[in-house]
């Protein structure tokens, strides 16, 4: 019984000094804005701007009034509701912050071509899955894994299909392989595009890119704002290096 209590409060106390706070938390905040961000754009493309809007600005009222009666619950109601609210908002703006030191630091050390990358998250990549595909991806990954949404450039919006296909091939290839080369192992990028990039795709290899390309629910007429008619498809890029 005694050694029984001498390990629980090792446990403990390991809790409360090496396990107090793991470098990982530090991106929840980053996270959280690029899961958002995730949202916003395919739920754009689902159901269209103002609809997306709505629901992505509901859900983060609700969000920063949660953040806020609880920081008013951990003052013991010490601290008056408005100045949680300014601490809850400040959260969220240092959050915001991050997130975007953090696309453009990765952006600018690619260099990439026609690619952009929006740092993302694991649950932004589930529920998309779940929303635009109705089914959860398969994905063999470690714990330290990291989500990246990718997109064209905005210039390049609606405008791929002017691009000759031997050279759109070779632009996304080089994109690609430059993100290889800088990105850590256990990465996925992920992204929605009207129409499948797999013929432009570097061919399959245990060294390089997997990926599993799904037709969505998007409706086809949802494309015509890029000036298209074509079904939407859900790509997801897995970075394993051997």
């Amino acid at each position: 019984m005694v050694k029984n209590k001498g390990n629980i409060m090792r446990v403990i106390f390991n809790h409360l000094t090496i396990g107090l706070i793991y470098r990982d938390f530090w991106r929840l905040g980053p996270a959280f804005i690029g899961t958002l961000v995730s949202l916003l754009y395919q739920l754009i493309n689902l159901y269209g701007f103002l609809p997306a809007l709505f629901l992505i600005s509901t859900g983060t009222a609700m969000i920063i009034t949660v953040l806020t009666y609880t920081l008013y619950l951990l003052s013991l109601f010490y601290i008056p509701v408005p100045i949680c609210a300014a601490a809850a908002g400040l959260v969220l703006a240092a959050s915001f912050l991050a997130w975007l030191f953090i696309n453009i630091n990765i952006n600018r050390q690619a260099d990439l071509r026609i690619l952009v990358l929006n740092y993302s998250s694991q649950t932004a990549f589930i529920g998309l899955s779940i929303l635009l595909c109705n089914q959860v991806l398969p994905l063999t990954l470690g714990a330290r894994a990291r989500f990246w949404d990718v997109h064209f450039k905005p210039e390049l919006a609606g405008k791929i299909q002017e691009h000759d296909a031997a050279v759109l091939k070779e632009l996304l290839q080089e994109d690609l392989f430059r993100l290889q080369k800088i990105l850590k192992d256990h990465t996925v990028l992920y992204g929605c595009t009207p129409g499948s990039l797999f013929k432009y795709l570097p061919p399959l290899s245990p060294n390089s890119f997997q990926y599993q390309i799904i037709k969505t629910i998007i409706p086809p007429e949802n494309a015509r704002v890029f000036t298209l008619i074509r079904d939407f498809y859900f790509h997801v890029l897995t970075l394993d290096k051997k």
